[in-house]
Formats: structure tokens, sequence, C-alpha cells
């Protein structure tokens, strides 16, 4: 654990350091170079999970699952900061959850699923709740706290329905 633990430290240095570094020159880096960057690394990290996945390496590979996730979410807000799309971010975030999923099936820990879980229902519970979509007859407060208890019972049904798929 300590080398891993030596291994995240070092990564996320070298990770911060690259992201100043881009910070510092955002604006005079072209749209283009911007983009392609973001797709080489996450292809990189495709390639990355592939391999260990293949090699049987937990732990390496939960960090590249982990990073993986994450940059897409970046290449999402990256996309929409380049062709100014300007959307919801629930909207994204219902996005992300989408695209991520299959990658977030792959991992053997709690971490991804959670982080997953948590950002999916998050952004569910929001874009309801803006649209108006259950409980419309109710004041705003009435359809948060709604939604909030309507919440466990439809993880609970997706966990039955998830639990009656046999795994292949």
């Amino acid at each position: 654990w300590m080398i891993y633990g030596f291994i995240a430290l070092g990564t996320s240095v070298i990770g911060i350091g690259i992201i100043a570094l881009v910070a510092a020159n955002w604006m005079s880096i072209p749209d283009l170079v911007k983009l392609g960057g973001g797709l080489l690394i996450l292809l990189g990290l495709g390639i990355a999970i592939v391999y260990y996945q293949r090699r049987g390496n937990g732990p390496i590979l939960e960090l590249f699952l982990v990073l993986f996730i994450l940059l897409c979410m970046a290449s999402i807000g990256l996309i929409s900061q380049v062709y100014h799309t300007g959307g919801a971010l629930a909207d994204a975030l219902l996005f992300w959850a989408v695209i991520t999923l299959p990658v977030a099936t792959l991992s053997r820990q709690r971490f991804i699923p959670f982080l997953w879980v948590a950002i999916f229902f998050s952004a569910l519970i929001v874009r309801i709740h803006t649209q108006q979509l259950l409980f419309p007859h109710l004041s705003e407060e009435g359809r948060w706290l709604a939604l909030l208890i309507f919440l466990p019972f439809v993880s609970a049904l997706i966990s039955s329905v998830l639990g009656w798929i046999p795994l292949l």
C-alpha cells in the first residue's frame, strides 16, 4: 500500500503541475489542440485500462478507471467551453453517467460505483425537480422532500432489477 500511495502522490503532483502550466497559458492554446489533447489522453487511458484489465492488476486498474471517468467529465466541460454550449449541469452529469456506466462496471472496488451512483442520482433528482416531472402540484420545498423520500424506493427497485439480471 505504501508503494501505491507514493505512486498516487507522484501522479497527483505531476498532474497538478501540468494543470497549472496549461491554466497559465489557457487562452493562447488553440481549441483544436485543447480538444485533441483531451481525446488523446482519454485514448491513452482507455488503452491502459484494457491492458491492466487483461493483466489482472487491480489497484493500477482502479487508478486508471478513476482517472478515466473523471477526465470524461472534464472533457464534457471542455467541449462545452470550446463550443459555448451553455447547457445545464444536471444534463451534463446525466450524459456523463450514461457514457461512463460501462467503465464503472469494470471496477472491483466500491469507490467508482459509489461515485457514479451519487452523481447519477444527484443529477437525476435535480433534473426531475427543475422540470417538475414528478409532484408538480406541490410547492418547491414539498417537491424536494417528496423526491428525497422517493429516492430510496427507486434505489431499491433498481437494485432488485439488477439482481435478477444474470451476470455474464
